[in-house]
């Protein structure tokens, strides 16, 4: 891995670390505060949890156009401000109906992150070896800032308010998404819809391709034929 990969696996490494830490933590103290201060019903517990599985699914096939058409680098500066808002959100309220509005949002924020961080570290490494070895780092590292969050957030809890954890929690989220937009470049993102004008000008043949690899969208080497034919619009 070159200088400049390696500094941007450290740049991810840190920030997956950081988020663990926010969310798990965050989690961890709003799952008390539903049933403890809220003092949530088993069946609106349950209506909550479908509710944030609702929105999930149906802002999942949108948040991935984004990310897939747009840019991996802003769909998760998107998903900062989202999840911050959706968690400091949580602390002042107590109320079913606002409860289930921030945890839809908290769903709809997770769609702007989810698959977009590991594409986004494919595209800036154009290594799948040295993909592979941090995606396991980032592993590595939210195991580690889940057990932080869990001491920490829940610590602040215990000696502040569970409110209080929330809200700060959310307010470092926000802030986080700042890390993403000052360290996240975005050199070697290819929109989808110039790789589907690659895909059909290789069915219609225009010109050799230069090499015999093309990486996927997640990153992984895709072998093919020395020969196979390319072209841009119009072929």
């Amino acid at each position: 891995m070159s200088g400049d990969g390696s500094g941007l696996a450290a740049v991810f490494v840190r920030w997956t670390w950081c988020r663990a830490v926010l969310h798990r933590g965050w989690w961890a103290v709003t799952s008390v505060h539903l049933v403890v201060d809220a003092r949530l019903s088993a069946s609106e517990l349950v209506l909550i949890g479908v509710g944030q599985s609702f929105a999930a699914l149906v802002f999942e096939v949108p948040a991935g156009v984004f990310a897939d058409a747009v840019s991996r680098r802003w769909s998760l500066v998107i998903s900062h401000p989202l999840m911050g808002i959706a968690m400091l959100a949580t602390g002042p309220v107590s109320g079913f109906v606002p409860l289930l509005a921030t945890q839809m949002l908290w769903g709809l924020a997770w769609n702007f992150a989810s698959g977009a961080d590991v594409a986004w570290i494919s595209d800036e490494l154009n290594d799948p070896p040295a993909v592979a070895v941090v995606l396991v780092r980032a592993d590595q590292a939210q195991l580690t800032g889940t057990v932080a969050g869990l001491v920490s957030i829940s610590g602040l809890a215990w000696l502040t308010e569970p409110g209080t954890a929330m809200v700060l929690a959310g307010v470092s989220m926000l802030l986080l998404g700042l890390y993403v937009v000052a360290r996240f470049p975005e050199r070697y993102f290819q929109p989808v819809h110039a790789r589907r004008w690659s895909a059909s000008c290789d069915r219609a043949g225009c010109w050799p391709r230069p090499s015999i690899w093309e990486r996927s969208s997640a990153g992984s080497p895709l072998p093919q034929s020395p020969t196979a034919p390319r072209c841009r619009p119009p072929c």
